[in-house]
């Protein structure tokens, strides 16, 4: 038997920096493989696992009878712990962490859920837990993101910041987009699935597949990746920063919420900002916020348009247009004059335009002006 983990880690070290690197190192594991299928005699089973799927023909075109099982109904159990299984053989581990945290046996279950439960690898199959996650949750007794711990792969940061991607909430998709890639038609969605940031949420009735972070650990810990990334501002400040922000917004506070933004955009890199003018600015925002807990849509499109940002808090709803180079006031008026604010007044909450305008030239908020919308 030939047990092969990491198998694709010589290929994967050099996306999004080294193409031929990772070219050069896909036909030595060819060859290897080769070596494998003249050896079929001897070999009873080989099983390899990995963060990514290249195709058969890329790397395994020497290899017979190749079988995935990512997403195979009947595997698709096999590596987490269901809900029955946690319940039936941790009992002990249960109980003792309801004592410790002083939370109910309900509560404890509901807490682990939110944070560690998640994953579907079949849109039929039962969710599991992070199986890594749960054994330190009950080692140490306490809810804490071990999935950052592990560490993001480099790889996987290296193609969403070349791509300009920031916003993990993609469409629904086909069977077809978590199919193998060759190294130079690399798939965003099939590596985040791939590498468990995103998992399997439910399949509608045309047979598309709609994705969405599993649990509070991975979506709290790819939004940390993406705002160290996009926005410059180190992973272990970044709850700090959040929490100041989180303190504005609940006292309504919207002149400290832009001082903030301004602190941060004076030391954003420049890489996206040079790419993506106006996205330099809108991903900064857009990660800062979904990190913060406020719900942040992008993009939202009405009859009338389409808004840059919607953010609701628990007591208002903010309407944000951006421009670049021109004035906050032209922003505002854009959303009056489009009337976005319109369908959310039956939300019961005070509804306020926030038109915000970023300078090219001091890459940072130049002005910004706010007004509750009413008829």
């Amino acid at each position: 038997m030939v047990l092969i983990d990491e198998y694709d880690a010589p290929i994967i070290h050099y996306l999004g920096k080294d193409l031929s690197k990772a070219e050069d190192n896909r036909e030595l594991l060819k060859g290897f493989y080769g070596v494998l299928k003249e050896s079929d005699a001897q070999i009873e089973l080989v099983f390899l696992t990995g963060v990514s799927k290249f195709s058969k023909v890329g790397i395994f075109s020497g290899l017979n009878n190749l079988r995935d099982l990512s997403m195979d109904a009947q595997y698709a159990t096999m590596l987490g712990y269901t809900q029955e299984e946690l319940e039936s053989n941790f009992v002990e581990e249960i109980e003792l962490a309801s004592e410790k945290l002083n939370l109910s046996k309900a509560d404890l279950l509901e807490q682990m859920r939110l944070w560690y439960n998640g994953y579907r690898f079949h849109f039929n199959a039962n969710k599991v837990y992070n199986p890594v996650s749960s054994n330190l949750f009950f080692e140490q007794k306490k809810f804490h993101n071990f999935w950052f711990a592990t560490g993001t792969p480099s790889f996987l940061t290296n193609i969403l910041k070349t791509e300009g991607i920031f916003d993990l909430h993609f469409p629904a998709t086909s069977f077809a987009g978590f199919e193998s890639f060759e190294l130079d038609q690399i798939k965003a969605i099939a590596l985040l699935f791939q590498t468990g940031y995103l998992t399997i949420q439910s399949k509608d009735e045309d047979g598309l597949i709609n994705l969405d972070y599993p649990n509070k650990e991975v979506r709290d810990s790819m939004l940390e990746v993406l705002i160290e990334g996009f926005v410059g501002v180190d992973a272990e400040l970044s709850p700090a920063l959040i929490i100041k922000m989180r303190n504005a917004f609940r006292a309504n506070y919207l002149e400290r919420v832009i001082q903030i933004l301004q602190e941060v955009f004076k030391k954003l890199p420049f890489f996206l900002q040079e790419r993506y003018p106006e996205k330099f600015f809108h991903a900064a925002i857009h990660l800062l916020f979904s990190y913060l807990g406020v719900r942040i849509h992008s993009e939202v499109c009405t009859s009338d348009g389409r808004i840059d940002s919607l953010v609701e808090t628990d007591t208002h709803i903010y309407i944000l247009e951006y421009k670049l180079d021109q004035n906050a006031q032209a922003a505002l008026e854009q959303i009056k004059r489009k009337r976005y604010y319109l369908a959310y007044w039956m939300m019961g909450k005070p509804v306020v335009g926030v038109g915000v305008n970023f300078s090219s030239e001091s890459k940072n908020i130049a002005d910004w002006v706010e007004e509750t919308l009413v008829e």
